[in-house]
């Protein structure tokens, strides 16, 4: 019976020595994977923080190289006053940025385009001028006495000149903007003084056998205005004082030659590119003449005549109609 119950013991002792055994262990692998565990989460933890560590740095270099810059909503023709909501901001890296860069609002609104602008264009100053304050006269005019360049556009720069068959040629009005074209007839906006300046060159070509006409700017944002060379005649002004119905003869006579010249270079541009022919007694040139010859009035010797040119009798008769004092006259140019 003893040794039954010593083998017993033995048994229960073996036993409980071997659940201590496996429990140990149990316990060891548990306290290990945990330990584990928690390295391979702090390993994941910083690396996290520090791959987000180095995407805030490189977004706070990023940030450090791009700026705030003043671009256009849409094309821009050039000559146009620029709106508020013509622009908006945009970002943009400083690396493609000019160096002299619009970074402000106020810098750009109010200013007049000095080319033509696309849209998202990133601004710079060189591309503006300043706008000026508008006259308090000025105003719209419409001119059909002008010799107009060959495709002539709305919103073309010219010069206005006059020529005398002497060979002197001047500057009456420099760089003005065409607001629109029709036909021979083209509209701008002129102050009381060009005004004035055009109505003594008008007279001055109509008694002198001049010719009024037009240069366009090749450049015009980039070209500088020309000198305005016209020295106003004052025998001219002092015969506009006197008889204020000499200008109006003057824009009919030199509308007509402006006309005249026009419909030529239309008929013989339709004799080249036409299929249509003419009867053998008919010329462009005739046909203009009658054309011209049966819209003229016969109220006025100015009028009767075809090129607008006075003679020495007529140019003797309006002289003798409006009087010029001798009054050192010629002396106030």
């Amino acid at each position: 019976m003893s040794k039954i119950r010593q083998r017993t013991k033995n048994l229960w002792i073996a036993g409980l020595s071997g659940a201590a055994i496996m429990g140990c262990l149990f316990l060891s692998y548990a306290v290990y994977s945990q330990l584990h565990v928690q390295k391979i989460k702090r390993d994941t933890e910083k690396q996290y923080e520090q791959q987000i560590a180095e995407l805030q740095t490189a977004r706070q270099e990023q940030q450090a190289k791009m700026g705030n810059v003043w671009v256009l909503k849409g094309n821009v023709a050039a000559g146009t006053r620029i709106s508020a909501q013509q622009v908006e901001m945009q970002e943009m890296e400083l690396r493609l940025l000019p160096a002299n860069v619009v970074g402000t609002k106020e810098k750009i609104v109010g200013k007049i385009s000095k080319i033509d602008l696309s849209a998202n264009t990133v601004l710079i100053p060189s591309m503006f001028y300043e706008g000026q304050a508008t006259p308090n006269d000025l105003r719209n005019e419409q001119f059909a006495q002008i010799q107009l360049p060959l495709n002539l556009r709305d919103q073309d720069v010219i010069d206005v000149r006059i020529q005398f068959p002497t060979g002197q040629d001047y500057i009456v009005l420099s760089k003005k903007r065409v607001k629109r074209v029709a036909g021979n007839t083209i509209s701008l906006q002129l102050t009381e003084q060009e005004i004035l300046m055009m109505s003594s060159a008008m007279v001055d070509a109509l008694i002198h056998h001049g010719s009024i006409y037009g240069l366009t700017y090749v450049d015009p944002g980039m070209q500088s205005s020309a000198i305005v060379n016209y020295p106003s005649n004052a025998e001219v002004l002092a015969l506009i004082e006197t008889n204020p119905n000499i200008v109006e003869e003057a824009k009919t006579a030199l509308a007509k030659v402006a006309r005249k010249k026009l419909e030529t270079a239309l008929a013989e541009q339709q004799m080249r590119y036409s299929n249509l022919t003419l009867g053998p007694s008919t010329t462009p040139q005739s046909v203009v003449q009658n054309e011209v010859q049966s819209t003229t009035s016969e109220t006025s010797p100015i009028d009767n005549r075809d090129d607008g040119v006075l003679t020495k009798e007529e140019q003797t008769k309006l002289f003798e109609q409006a009087p010029i004092p001798n009054d050192d006259a010629g002396s106030d140019q």
